[in-house]
């Protein structure tokens, strides 16, 4: 195709002609009638078209408090991110709770993220923020999730920010109650900028939850964004049957989650996309241009979630 002939054609023209043969030779055997095809992830993204897959964020956040009775603007703000992008559910924490100084505040916002949830069904699940440093409180708020009905599916963990080591008495309540229950917990173990999770004799941060995944194995782990140390967290995670990955990360290596399914497996890493501190629409992109196969894209926006979250999920929409 001459230059002068590519400047005629339109953006999605384009692109269009720019697929592989064997997707083209795909949609054309459909032309001629029947269903329309399946459309790759991939495909539906470069046309700015919805595709056809469900996905689950399973990391999320808001902020702010219930005022008034009427939720935050975060939550609109998050609700308008996961409509643009075509996010069917997201798995929600509220920072005020992470970040709360006193024990009012940290309830507070827990309370402001079940009402959000509960407002929501169907579309916002949540974690409860777990505080180390207000072990009676957050044991007492972890009931919540025993109640009928819809309820949070498990826990949020934030060792950096509570800079609490991953051993500690308080961090054991909440793996002792998530292992009781079957949970998942979210743990954010290593910042960007090189903060880690302590542990109580220094020694290395994955050998210490090594055994803590042994000792309470009914808990279903789910390291944050990579892990932060990408390659060793995937090992890591190939090595227990109860560790999961999510995805949510602000800047990555070239072809990291190529290595990570090659390493963990396409069943042991979740969608995530930090929204709304991030933007969901680049966290989607680096699964939808990932080079690995459909089949483990659709594990990793959606089913995989559903395989740990379980139960939670469907009574979410009840």
């Amino acid at each position: 195709m001459t230059m002068e002939k590519r400047l005629m054609l339109t953006r999605r023209q384009f692109v269009s002609q720019s697929i592989t043969s064997g997707t083209a030779l795909a949609w054309a055997r459909n032309a001629s009638g029947g269903d329309p095809p399946e459309r790759p992830v991939t495909q539906a993204i470069r046309d700015g078209e919805p595709f056809d897959a469900e996905v689950i964020d399973a990391h999320a956040h808001f902020s702010g408090f219930l005022e008034g009775g009427k939720l935050p603007p975060g939550v609109k703000t998050l609700f308008r991110a996961m409509d643009r992008c075509g996010i069917n559910l997201s798995v929600f924490s509220n920072s005020s709770a992470i970040g709360a100084p006193d024990v009012e505040g940290f309830r507070a916002g827990n309370e402001a993220a079940i009402a959000a949830m509960k407002k929501y069904p169907g579309r916002l699940l949540a974690y409860l923020v777990f505080q180390p440093h207000f072990v009676d409180a957050s044991l007492a708020m972890a009931e919540r999730i025993l109640e009928p009905g819809p309820g949070p599916a498990g826990f949020k963990l934030h060792g950096v920010a509570h800079h609490y080591p991953v051993d500690g008495e308080g961090y054991r309540r909440a793996y002792q109650f998530a292992h009781e229950h079957k949970l998942p917990v979210l743990f954010h173990v290593k910042s960007s900028h090189g903060a880690e999770t302590p542990t109580l004799r220094n020694e290395p941060l994955p050998v210490v939850l090594s055994r803590v995944l042994s000792e309470f194995s009914g808990m279903r782990l789910i390291i944050a964004h990579y892990g932060r140390g990408i390659d060793d967290w995937a090992g890591f995670t190939a090595n227990h049957p109860n560790a999961f990955m999510e995805t949510a990360a602000s800047g990555v290596p070239f072809r990291v989650l190529e290595r990570t399914v090659a390493t963990a497996g396409p069943g042991r890493i979740l969608f995530g996309s930090d929204s709304t501190y991030l933007s969901p629409g680049a966290q989607l992109a680096k699964i939808a241009f990932a080079d690995i196969g459909e089949e483990a894209k659709k594990q990793i926006l959606a089913s995989n979630a559903r395989r740990v979250f379980g139960k939670s999920i469907a009574a979410s929409k009840a």
